[in-house]
């Protein structure tokens, strides 16, 4: 399950110890904390909130389940709309993907004081991925001393303080 086992369970709590010891009195906080799967009390099922909208993407979260991939992660979409992030990667080559929480996630785990240093920093729309339907996606943003992973609205307006990412398989 893309939204318990991978997000929540592994990539956020990664994401959550690095950055706060990256920033010792900032805090890392998932709006959509038990939220990234439901159960479906009538049908007694948990289904996934967490969906890939980005073919790409859902090749490379299979090929990781096979082994590591190294890759670059880059954001040269800042001030697109999600959806036409969504239609910019549709044109890449094949091996570029557009990015989703796991790509930005590492990539925060990795690097919090250049991707979440202050206000300043953009949003990073995980545009791969739509969360509970087609209205909304997921993102991290950091502001106001702390970084935040919540949903992405407007997904049809472009905003200078947001940026999506591609990811280049090396």
């Amino acid at each position: 399950d893309y939204g318990k086992a991978v997000l929540e369970d592994f990539i956020l709590p990664v994401v959550k110890a690095s950055y706060e010891a990256a920033f010792p009195g900032r805090k890392f906080i998932n709006r959509r904390e038990g939220q990234l799967k439901f159960n479906n009390r009538r049908e007694g099922q948990f289904k996934s909130q967490v969906t890939i909208v980005d073919e790409r993407h859902q090749q490379l979260v299979t090929d990781l389940t096979k082994n590591p991939i190294v890759g670059i992660l880059m954001f040269p979409l800042q001030g697109f709309s999600v959806h036409a992030q969504r239609q910019f990667a549709k044109l890449m080559p094949e091996g570029i993907s557009l990015a989703g929480p796991i790509e930005i996630g590492v990539g925060e785990a990795l690097y919090p004081k250049h991707l979440s240093r202050d206000n300043n920093t953009p949003v990073k729309d995980c545009s791969a991925v739509q969360w509970r339907g087609s209205g909304l996606s997921l993102c991290f943003d950091a502001s106001d001393g702390k970084l935040e992973f919540d949903f992405g609205y407007g997904l049809g307006g472009a905003y200078a303080v947001s940026s999506g990412a591609l990811f280049v398989r090396w």
